[in-house]
């Protein structure tokens, strides 16, 4: 996770300063603020944490526990569609974990908890 409140205020390095302005332009240009909710107009999804508390401190209109409830909310559903709709890797997968871990080797997906013998 970035500071990007220290870097726009005390940068290190000159690409920092530019890195917090870029995030501050897309903040007034690209994020909408909807009952303190701010979420990326180009895709709709929340807005990361660090980029919510760096929309704080530029005077934002933003609530960081509603749009920190709000991300939570819809992650945890995101993870629940996936686990739904979990299918398994495919052979293309199965042969790229082959040949990372080697035949023989269990790997379990985190999300769904589901072992996959190599």
């Amino acid at each position: 996770m970035s500071d990007y409140i220290q870097m726009y205020e005390n940068p290190r390095f000159p690409f920092e300063k530019e890195e917090a302005e870029r995030l501050a332009g897309n903040l007034r240009t690209v994020a909408t603020y909807e009952n303190g909710i701010a979420r990326w107009s180009t895709n709709g999804s929340i807005i990361p944490a660090d980029c919510a508390r760096f929309a704080a401190h530029i005077g934002m209109p933003i609530d960081l526990v509603a749009t920190a409830e709000t991300r939570d909310a819809e992650t945890e559903i995101f993870f629940e569609d996936y686990r739904k709709n979990y299918r398994g890797p495919s052979e293309e997968e199965m042969a790229e974990m082959r040949a990372a871990f080697g035949p023989g080797e269990t790997v379990v997906n985190i999300i769904t908890g589901h072992k996959i013998k190599l």
